[in-house]
């Protein structure tokens, strides 16, 4: 996957960063790692692994 280890997610004050995987099965989910998951309106699933996680402070 070209440029893979671009993306990063920021949720409710936690910062993941180095993407690993970017799938829609939602069984990827019962494997190894920290996920980020997004459902649009439609109901598509796209889930996002990735390698670095921290929690951030408020600023």
């Amino acid at each position: 996957m070209a440029d893979v280890h671009d993306g990063y997610a920021y949720l409710g004050g936690v910062l993941a960063t180095e993407l690993r995987d970017v799938t829609t099965d939602l069984a990827a989910l019962d494997g190894q790692g920290w996920w980020a998951v997004v459902v649009d309106y439609e109901g598509k699933v796209t889930c996002a692994r990735f390698d670095r996680v921290r929690v951030t402070l408020p600023s």
